[in-house]
């Protein structure tokens, strides 16, 4: 091991002082503080021969959490997509039983309909009625 001074460390680790701060920080790197009148001095222990690193050293925090969770969405909107071509079919089958049953209930119904009932009894259909808004009336 080879003591160096933080700035000695980090040209020879080809980062910045700032990334060999963080290094220690997270124990990647071994060091102490030494006391000197005017302030703190670093020293970095360094194995010999050290190279520099080739590492990504801008890679911000909780990056990987970044990637895990744009992946998530991308799957969360293919599953959204697939919902809503759910709901399409769904409400298509609907309008195509709709369409079934009024043709049902139109073959049933009997086709003389004056013969069968009275003129009191005769019944407007509800397309017939009156859509004028209430103001206008």
């Amino acid at each position: 091991m080879e003591r160096v001074p933080l700035p000695e460390a980090a040209r020879r680790l080809g980062v910045s002082e700032m990334t060999v701060r963080r290094r220690l920080k997270a124990g990647s790197l071994t060091g102490e503080q030494e006391v000197t009148p005017q302030g703190y001095r670093w020293w970095i222990y360094l194995p010999a021969g050290a190279q520099p690193s080739h590492e990504p050293s801008n890679k911000p925090e909780g990056a990987d959490e970044v990637v895990r969770l744009n992946a998530e969405i991308a799957r969360l909107h293919e599953r959204l997509a697939e919902a809503n071509q759910l709901v399409l079919m769904a409400q298509q089958g609907q309008l195509r039983a709709q369409e079934t049953l009024a043709t049902v209930l139109r073959l049933q119904a009997p086709q003389d309909t004056t013969a069968t009932t009275a003129p009191s009894q005769v019944v407007t259909p509800a397309a017939q009625v009156s859509r004028r808004r209430w103001w206008k009336r």
